[in-house]
């Protein structure tokens, strides 16, 4: 097999005067490090989410099977009381537990956008300090 030349001079990256290179590299490195962070921050909190849902539909089911095993083996009608009281128990209890897993998403999220906010604010600031 014959080698074919280029009349091409050799190709020389041309010179960045006044770019410092290790301070891109670093700031991308600074990216890259905070990306993952905020990942492992999403990722943890979607684990807490799911962990705490199935507890409380675990918590909530048992609850269930209890007032259920209760209204059998009572007399056959309750009074409208206690039945609403116990909707009514059963409403707080179901937005008290949203309210909790909102919360467990809402930090995770704030945690993983204050990780990312902190990385893109030092490379602004490093990019001001090699622009002067």
């Amino acid at each position: 097999m014959t080698r074919t030349t280029f009349p091409f001079p050799a190709f020389e990256m041309p010179s960045l005067k006044g770019i410092d290179a290790d301070a891109i590299v670093a700031a991308q490195q600074r990216n890259i490090d905070a990306m993952g962070s905020a990942s492992n921050i999403l990722v943890d909190g979607a684990r807490a989410f799911g962990e705490r849902q199935t507890a409380i539909m675990q918590a909530r089911m048992d609850a269930l099977a209890k007032r259920t095993e209760a209204a059998l083996a009572g007399p056959k009608f309750t009074d409208l009381g206690t039945s609403v009281e116990l909707i009514k128990q059963s409403y707080a209890q179901a937005v008290a537990d949203t309210r909790e897993l909102l919360d467990i998403v809402a930090k995770a999220q704030t945690d993983a956008l204050n990780v990312v906010n902190t990385c893109m604010m030092t490379n602004l600031d490093e990019m001001k300090k090699l622009a002067a």
